[in-house]
């Protein structure tokens, strides 16, 4: 589980900056925390992030999804060429200064803290520390530039050395092929990470997953059970997949560069259709032909069910788009609440990205899971969260919009 992340000098934030899903001392809606009794940490399924357009609610999943490929793609930096820098240019000492990141997480109920820095011609520094149930943090491995340091308790496996030895000063130690099982436990917990961007993009996804897995009679169990369950009169879902071959009979009659195109499109990716056999009808409803509501309901289907094979921390940006208040309500709750509706659990977590002021309701988020970006006159942005304030007020939208939290717009009207 993700219990803290923390960028500095990177983009719009130019000092350090911390999302934490740490709870705080808010005693409502428990069902938002994930962790049974017996574990040690605890974290908050999921952050929502409020702000003025521009004020760096992206910039902070953009710089997730920038520390998850520097550790997923270092390997591949060829050797003497720039690591990008995406400083905060609207000061030029940044550019001297290093981009850093952390992560504090869990896996196995252990808490682990790891980190790196970087200028546009190396690693500054790397380090991964873990906390043992009993006693002082101690250190697995830290780095200055190429000067490496292990803890005792670092397990190494054979060929070990000599792939440290190889190493060179724009890639990771920790994305290296290291026979080590505490630097490939960080390694996958970066692969969790999964950003959506576009409705398409979760669609996709969905129709991807929902597919490879249409063999399993258990999982087609679930997932029919799931559809059921959501109320919305679907009692099953068909996925047919689209070959090359396929669209080329398909679309002979269009213009030989229109069906190029599409061939080419199909050869590419992964191409689906998506029917749904409502309750009281035999006819199939292609997905095309349903709400924006049931479109987005479906997708969501793939990270739910996916979590109960691999934990997942998802990333939406503009999650309420296109979505009416009630429904975006309704897939919050759906969200959280997993058990409830699905009889199943995971330890998914969600970061939201939200402009719909009325889903500030203590109700529906705790006060701890809400948080605001704002950006001052020098182009710095600023994350706080609502637990910062002393203000325990259950009108959270009134207070917002009347500028007790900052994080909204300026709007000069027009005399």
């Amino acid at each position: 589980m993700l219990l803290e992340f923390t960028l500095k000098n990177f983009k719009s934030y130019k000092k350090e900056a911390t999302l934490s899903f740490i709870p705080g001392s808010s005693s409502n809606l428990d069902s938002h925390i994930v962790g049974t009794q017996t574990q040690k940490h605890k974290a908050l399924r999921s952050a929502v992030i409020y702000g003025a357009n521009g004020a760096g609610k992206s910039t902070l999943m953009d710089g997730a999804s920038f520390m998850r490929d520097m550790v997923l793609n270092s390997p591949n930096h060829i050797e003497g060429s720039n690591l990008v820098t995406p400083y905060f240019h609207f000061d030029e000492k940044c550019k001297l200064e290093p981009i850093c990141f952390k992560v504090i997480f869990t896996n196995l109920n252990e808490k682990y803290e790891y980190s790196f820095s970087f200028s546009s011609n190396e690693f500054l520094s790397e380090e991964l520390f873990y906390y043992p149930e009993n006693g002082r943090i101690r250190k697995l491995f830290s780095r200055k530039l190429l000067d490496f340091s292990f803890g005792s308790s670092l397990v190494k496996g054979n060929g070990f050395k000599k792939v440290v030895d190889s190493l060179q000063k724009n890639q990771l130690l920790i994305s290296s092929p290291v026979n080590s099982p505490a630097l490939n436990m960080v390694y996958d917990f970066f692969k969790s990470f999964f950003f959506i961007y576009e409705p398409q993009q979760l669609t996709d996804f969905t129709n991807k997953f929902i597919h490879e897995n249409s063999g399993n009679h258990n999982f087609n169990k679930l997932l029919n059970n799931i559809m059921s369950r959501i109320d919305i009169g679907i009692e099953s879902v068909h996925i047919l997949k689209v070959t090359a071959e396929d669209a080329e009979k398909r679309y002979q009659d269009l213009p030989d560069e229109i069906r190029e195109d599409i061939i080419k499109r199909h050869k590419s990716q992964d191409i689906f259709e998506v029917f749904f056999k409502h309750s009281g009808s035999s006819a199939l409803m292609p997905f095309k032909g349903e709400s924006k509501g049931t479109q987005k309901l479906y997708s969501m289907l793939g990270p739910i069910l996916d979590g109960h094979l691999r934990k997942m921390i998802l990333f939406f940006d503009e999650f309420n788009s296109s979505l009416h208040p009630a429904l975006t309500e309704f897939l919050l709750d759906f969200l959280h609440n997993q058990q409830k509706y699905l009889k199943l659990s995971t330890e998914n977590q969600f970061i939201f990205n939200l402009h719909d002021t009325t889903l500030l309701n203590p109700s529906i988020f705790r006060s701890d899971q809400i948080w605001f970006t704002d950006k001052d006159q020098e182009g710095v942005s600023e994350l706080y969260s609502l637990d910062d304030f002393k203000d325990r007020s259950n009108l959270i939208q009134r207070n917002y919009l009347d500028g007790r939290y900052g994080a909204i717009p300026i709007i000069e009207r027009f005399q």
